[in-house]
């Protein structure tokens, strides 16, 4: 008899588990969110599927797909977005070698390189130190973000034949490659050797799971870069290059004012909670992916996506700040002619010449200097006369006292 609890490990399918962890309030029905918002589909569908509505592609066990679907996908890399390719127990090697990491006259293969067979790690890995060096992971080198070192991986896919311009992004403990990418165009690939069923590891157990999934989906959409805002003058035309990946597939982009707390940041660059953001218009993308900015006042804005009218909160999943600042040439430095000054305060304004600046000088407060000195020659008239008053005093009782 098969123990219950294993039974109920091998119907949990490692895409049912990515499904949750991108979104568990929606999936659990609560009322918070991700604002992760994830699509199921078939392999037989995605031929169906608009992919320029998504970021990121996500093919868990696929070994296989039509050669338009790949075609598809190779314009939705090249273009911007990215793919993230998860080999786990029911990938066939043989086919997804021949398929998915083969290329073709029309396009270049679309995995970063070709799996082999499941290898298990006896003693299981762990993720190797140096793997925080990567901006997906750099935030767990403080243990208090999550803990990585309890993530053991039991089993995994082998890796062969990488295409150029491969990249390392997670290694095992023992040097096995956990994930690899690649960029291709604006978009990129990343492929994971590791499954995230509960036979193959217990990354799916550990607290630190979701922050990682999380953050491998900012990676995917390029929003752990760091950009600068650009800082504008007011009043004045600019373009603005918007080729940026996010932003691909995009022809029209909003253009909103950041008002009450917009200068305060949160941690993924985008506005504070307190921020309230009013719509000012929308761009359209012009054929060299540039955004023409009309004469904007003062303050502080953020580009993003056009949000569709009736979808209630707004989850900005990328945005681009834009900071304009007032014109320091607004201010004239240059010398005004006295015909511009009286102009603008009144004919009754005098100009004077630097030599005639004494004129300036305000009257009056003379008389203190009069009154001082009077005060002081009465106060030496008084004691004058207190003395000679003095000595007649004294005379006078002398005199008296002789007789």
């Amino acid at each position: 008899m098969k123990d219950r609890g294993a039974g109920i490990e091998e119907q949990i399918s490692g895409a049912m588990i990515l499904r949750y962890v991108l979104n568990p309030g929606r999936e659990l029905g609560a009322s918070y969110s991700s604002g992760i918002d994830t699509t199921m589909v078939t392999v037989d569908a995605l031929a169906a599927q608009p992919l320029s509505k998504y970021d990121i592609v996500a093919l868990y066990d696929v070994s296989s797909l039509p050669e338009k679907s790949l075609q598809d996908l190779d314009t939705f890399v090249r273009q911007g977005k990215s793919v993230l390719m998860i080999c786990s127990a029911a990938c066939s090697p043989l086919r997804f070698n021949k398929n998915m990491a083969a290329g073709s006259p029309e396009r270049p293969p679309l995995a970063p390189a070709q799996i082999g067979n499941d290898r298990a790690l006896n003693p299981p890995a762990g993720i190797a130190p140096e793997a925080t060096r990567h901006p997906l992971l750099a935030p767990f080198r403080d243990r208090l973000q999550g803990d990585l070192s309890v993530i053991r991986f039991a089993t995994v896919r082998e890796i062969r034949g990488e295409q150029p311009g491969v990249q390392v992004a997670i290694r095992a403990t023992d040097g096995t490659p956990l994930a690899i990418e690649r960029e291709v165009g604006q978009g990129r690939v990343l492929l994971l050797t590791f499954g995230l069923e509960l036979d193959r590891g217990n990354i799916a157990r550990c607290r630190a799971f979701p922050a990682i999934m999380w953050r491998l989906v900012n990676h995917l959409t390029g929003q752990l870069k760091a950009r600068p805002p650009d800082v504008l003058p007011a009043g004045e035309t600019r373009v603005l290059d918007v080729s940026e990946a996010p932003f691909a597939l995009e022809t029209s982009l909003d253009l909103t004012r950041l008002e009450g707390g917009g200068e305060a940041r949160g941690a993924a660059g985008g506005p504070s909670a307190g921020a309230q953001r009013v719509l000012v218009e929308r761009l359209p993308i012009g054929p060299e992916k540039q955004v023409v900015l009309k004469g904007l006042p003062a303050g502080q804005y953020l580009i993003h996506k056009s949000q569709s009218a009736g979808t209630g909160a707004q989850v900005l999943s990328y945005t681009r700040p834009v900071t304009v600042n007032a014109d320091p040439r607004e201010s004239r430095m240059a010398q005004i002619a006295g015909s511009e000054l009286q102009a603008l305060f009144g004919p009754q304004t005098r100009i004077l010449a630097p030599e005639h600046l004494a004129e300036l000088v305000p009257l009056g407060g003379e008389f203190w200097t009069v009154l001082a000195i009077m005060v002081f020659v009465a106060y030496i008239v008084e004691a004058a006369a207190g003395w000679v008053a003095c000595v007649r005093s004294e005379r006078r009782r002398s005199a008296e006292g002789a007789a």
